[in-house]
């Protein structure tokens, strides 16, 4: 190191000059006057020794930030006189007139929604009653086992009565959070003497009691002992401190997390929402599966395809969730290699599914009753066998129950080739096509022509493939097509990688 060098570390970091001003002002003797004002003798010193600053130059600073400020004013809209406002989370300004302006904390505590739910303690850390009124939703992450003692809920897809086995839920926070939405009920609902004598009260009419069980799982349990995956399942809530419209008191929720179960009041956590247009489709879909099951007739075949992301996989057991519901039970095909649904990657497997499936892929880990190890993540790695799987595969579906194929998102070239293979093996009655999140990964919009028409990648043409078949009096594929766009208004909420999804699905399946 040089001498320069040296020296500049010694000196240490130079001051400005307006530190330099204070130091030399501060190591002035003070000159104690008869009368003790010491002030104008230090002030006087200062100026004399040319330590205090030009008043010329201070002033035409102080004139340049006047001018400033009164240009940002002149530029931004004039507030209204005599109201006041406050700024929501979501750009929504809401605006009080000098009668309702709160004048403290309290008040605009006032004005907030009170809480619509409570909790009761039954056995402390294990078990607690969610008591919700007025048709309260209810967003949480974590895990519980959910059981209705009054009305219904719905949750993921799952609809929820008294008396039904209870439902295992997990909501990690790599996910979206769940909901717990209460049902309205058709007829009055009687509650019975044990619930009042538990509420200590009369249940009113829109009331739904809820009973929230830490749940034990070995699959989760092994999972969550990996210190990279130990906290999955936690939520810290940042709202706490704030106010915000709760849905219940920061006491009651504190008591929840002792089951596990995180209540989400923040406003911008990531919800798996459901808009209105996906429910209606998906309503209609499961009224033809149901008269399906009812008549006995052949059972409906559903394909869901779209680009990455586009929330495939989230619909595909909502779906499956809503036929176990309703019709007992389901088959799923897993054409999705890189991330599969019931087993590990790599796999393409037929599984049938009599219980719902409210959590990601590593909370439901199961046998197969039919699958093949591809031993690849993405099936351009050799096309042809994957097609050759698909089909080996798909030949264990006996069409007793409704099946649902989930697909890769790879959509575009040779993706593209070897979904219309896909489906020209499967012959869906329902093809559900999501919109991506990026239209440089969305499909093009199917139609009966496109299917007909567009080449596969192993056969060159599907019209001229099909008359190569042993029947040649199969009918041109003509499925109900559905287009729906599935959570795309909300951001991702994860920050694992698909790999890491992977290892805890592989974990899970090793537990």
């Amino acid at each position: 190191m040089d001498l320069a060098m040296r020296k500049k570390r010694k000196r240490g970091k130079k001051k400005s000059k307006a530190e330099q001003r204070v130091k030399a002002l501060q190591s002035m003797p003070e000159y104690n006057s008869p009368n003790g004002d010491t002030t104008t003798t230090r002030k006087a010193a200062a100026a004399t020794a040319g330590l205090l600053p030009d008043k010329t130059i201070v002033k035409t600073v102080q004139t340049k930030k006047h001018k400033r400020r009164k240009t940002q004013k002149d530029a931004s809209p004039p507030p209204d006189k005599g109201h006041g406002s406050h700024e929501m989370q979501h750009g929504e300004r809401v605006s009080y007139s000098d009668e309702t302006m709160p004048a403290s904390l309290s008040d605009l505590l006032a004005t907030v929604r009170p809480p619509t739910c409570r909790v009761i303690e039954q056995r402390h850390g294990e078990e607690y009653i969610l008591v919700i009124e007025h048709c309260q939703e209810v967003c949480f992450h974590g895990k519980a086992l959910v059981s209705c003692l009054h009305g219904s809920v719905f949750i993921y897809g799952c609809t929820l009565h008294p008396g039904q086995e209870p439902l295992p839920v997990f909501s990690p926070r790599t996910h979206s959070a769940l909901f717990i939405t209460p049902l309205p009920h058709d007829q009055p609902v009687v509650a019975s003497e044990d619930l009042k004598h538990v509420l200590g009260e009369d249940v009113k009419e829109d009331t739904v009691v809820v009973l929230l069980q830490k749940v034990r799982c070995p699959m989760v349990d092994y999972v969550t002992s990996v210190k990279e995956y130990a906290n999955v399942f936690y939520w810290e809530n940042k709202s706490r401190d704030r106010v915000v419209e709760r849905v219940m008191s920061p006491e009651d929720s504190k008591q929840l997390e002792c089951v596990g179960v995180y209540v989400v009041d923040d406003p911008a956590t990531p919800r798996l929402y459901t808009p209105e247009p996906v429910r209606a489709a998906l309503a209609h879909v499961l009224e033809q599966v149901e008269n399906s099951v009812t008549k006995g007739t052949t059972a409906p075949v559903i394909l869901l395809c779209g680009g990455k992301n586009s929330g495939k996989s989230t619909l595909a057991r909502f779906l499956i969730n809503l036929i176990v519901s309703s019709c007992g039970d389901v088959y799923h095909l897993e054409c999705d290699i890189g991330q599969s649904e019931f087993t590990p990657s790599g796999f393409v497997s037929l599984t049938h599914v009599n219980t719902p499936t409210a959590g990601p892929p590593f909370t439901h880990q199961r046998a197969p009753d039919r699958c093949s190890y591809y031993g690849h993540l993405s099936p351009g790695d050799d096309p042809d066998r994957y097609v050759r799987t698909v089909k080996y595969v798909l030949q264990g579906y006996r069409g007793n129950a409704p099946l649902i194929v989930n697909t890769m998102g790879w959509t575009q070239g040779m993706g593209l080739h070897l979904l219309m293979d896909t489906i020209h093996l499967v012959r869906p009655s329902h093809i559900l096509q999501l919109k991506a999140r990026k239209a440089a990964q969305d499909l093009p919009q199917l139609s009966t022509e496109f299917l007909n028409t567009q080449p596969g990648w192993a056969y060159a043409n599907i019209q001229v493939e099909r008359n190569k078949e042993e029947d040649d009096n199969k009918v041109p594929l003509s499925p109900e097509l559905v287009y729906l766009q599935v959570g795309n208004e909300m951001l991702r909420h994860t920050w694992f990688t698909a790999s890491e999804f992977r290892s805890m699905a592989l974990m899970a399946t090793l537990s």
